[in-house]
């Protein structure tokens, strides 16, 4: 994948990609879903990695604790649960849904000692074919494209209703079409800074100084 020029990029032409939010390097030299347009393919979102920043906060935002299990639908480079694991009250336990076989495979090999520990677990799957209550989740945390959002709704859903007491979803940057989310926060992120970002109720994008990323906060009251 190009460090710099966005426009080499198969997917850079997608109106849904956000063109002002400042991706982190890309620590992995090659990704199969980054390596060619996605039309006629099962991905539905490029891989680009959040800021340590956003995903430390939607954790927050999800009010992750000790006895959940949190579920990453298209976990990338899993950093979102690695942050999980690594920032208290870190959940039971962490299940990352990815398809593309070179990041499943980055991420065996890079945190081998949270997966045979079992507090980490990478199916390599596509996350349309998923039981997310059979793997017991209580948590997921979601960053796809609009349209990535509009497919998974049905499982959402479902999985939803099946326990509303307990199950929440949180989506970064995009909410998911149609629904109403329960709550909102804006998390300011200043690039090339890490530990500094700021979450905020209010409304507005970007500002002096930062980029801003929604994120968004649904439990069963919220699907339609």
């Amino acid at each position: 994948m190009p460090d710099s020029d966005d426009d080499a990029l198969p997917f850079s032409s997608s109106e849904d990609l956000p063109r002002d939010i400042p991706a982190p390097k890309n620590p992995i030299p090659f990704t199969l879903v980054n390596s060619r347009p996605m039309e006629g393919t099962p991905f539905v979102a490029p891989y680009v990695p959040c800021h340590v920043d956003v995903a430390t906060a939607a954790l927050r935002f999800a009010h992750v604790g000790v006895e959940d299990v949190l579920i990453d639908l298209g976990c990338g480079d899993a950093r979102i649960l690695i942050a999980a694991l690594t920032t208290p009250p870190s959940p039971h336990h962490c299940i990352g849904i990815e398809l593309d076989p070179h990041l499943a495979s980055h991420i065996r090999s890079s945190h081998a000692a949270l997966i045979s520990s079992s507090r980490l677990q990478i199916l390599e799957a596509d996350m349309f074919g998923v039981d997310m209550a059979e793997l017991g989740a209580t948590v997921a945390v979601v960053y796809l494209l609009p349209a990535g959002l509009e497919k998974l709704k049905p499982a959402l859903r479902a999985w939803l209703e099946g326990d509303a007491a307990r199950r929440r979803v949180v989506t970064i940057t995009y909410s998911v079409p149609g629904w109403e989310p329960r709550k909102g926060v804006e998390v300011k992120v200043v690039a090339g800074v890490h530990g500094k970002g700021t979450q905020t109720g209010t409304t507005g994008m970007g500002g002096a100084g930062g980029v801003a990323q929604w994120l968004f906060y649904y439990d069963a009251g919220s699907v339609r």
